[in-house]
């Protein structure tokens, strides 16, 4: 007989103390089962850094597998930086890894920085990689 629910909400946090996994799990007969969050429509997230750089973050299914995320359109995130550590691209795929456009209307953003290193533009794509206005 169930008597409640067991609920575990598991944050995994790498060496610089970020986030690297977020799911939620429930427990079953004494094993734990990943469960989706059917009002965002996907069961986890992944976050990839490299040192302390955002790469990519990854919406996952309850199998683990690349899955849209409802709020925001894509299955996932790329960041790509320069040697400066600035943020130079940004592009959002789907669940099959083509590039597709999220929620606000964008797939790529690209941005150019001046020398003395703030942003000077920033360029938006739709999925086609046609320049659109933002």
């Amino acid at each position: 007989m169930r008597t409640g629910l067991n609920l575990l909400n598991y944050l995994i946090y790498d060496d610089y103390h970020q986030i690297v996994w977020d799911s939620y799990y429930i427990f079953e007969d004494d094993t734990a089962v990943l469960i989706p969050r059917k009002d965002l429509g996907y069961a986890a997230i992944k976050y990839v850094y490299e040192g302390k750089n955002w790469v990519q973050t990854l919406y996952l299914d309850e199998n683990e597998q690349p899955t849209v995320s409802q709020d925001e359109g894509y299955a996932s995130l790329t960041r790509e930086f320069n040697d400066l550590g600035q943020l130079v691209r940004v592009s959002l795929f789907n669940a099959t890894g083509k590039l597709t456009e999220c929620k606000a209307g964008y797939a790529l953003a690209e941005y150019e920085y001046d020398e003395s290193g703030n942003e000077s533009e920033r360029i938006y794509y739709d999925a086609f990689r046609d320049e659109i206005d933002w």
